[in-house]
């Protein structure tokens, strides 16, 4: 999807569960561009301007790193349920749908876009029901309908 298809009005139920994230080839990593306020909230701070690993764990950074190229670069959607280990530790899951975006006129790879449902209680800190591994789904663009159905 072309990023300057991206129209926040159309898509302003849903802000606060948005992300964007721009690949920087230069470094192979990615730099959130964009972060809503349940995405923040989520994570304990602001994202908006960092890298993964400034507020992931090491291990979830480069896990993380490894799946968002996979989107951008296969190119393909991915649907999926999983546990996140934010730098604090504190317990959350997290619904996602993560899509790549392409920039310029030549249709280049630019970075990826997401929405992500949280589940935790920042006030309870309550423990969330036993995780048995990630539930995710990768739907090749090549095989996706030119349009909707």
């Amino acid at each position: 999807m072309p990023r300057a298809a991206l129209d926040p009005v159309e898509i302003r139920a849903c802000l606060a569960h948005i992300w964007l994230a721009q690949y920087l080839p230069d470094e192979d990593n990615f730099v959130f561009r964009l972060a809503g306020e349940q995405v923040n909230e989520a994570w304990g701070a602001n994202i908006t301007g960092k890298r993964p690993e400034e507020f992931m764990s090491p291990a979830s950074a480069a896990t993380a790193r490894q799946i968002y190229r996979r989107i951008l670069l296969t190119p393909a959607v991915h649907v999926g349920y999983r546990r996140i280990e934010p730098v604090e530790r504190q317990e959350k899951g997290a619904e996602r749908l993560v899509v790549p975006l392409s920039g310029g006129a030549a249709g280049e790879p630019w970075g990826i876009v997401g929405m992500s449902l949280y589940h935790f209680n920042p006030v309870t800190q309550a423990k969330l029901p036993p995780y048995v591994g990630p539930d995710v789904t990768y739907y090749s663009c090549s095989g996706l309908p030119a349009g909707t159905p």
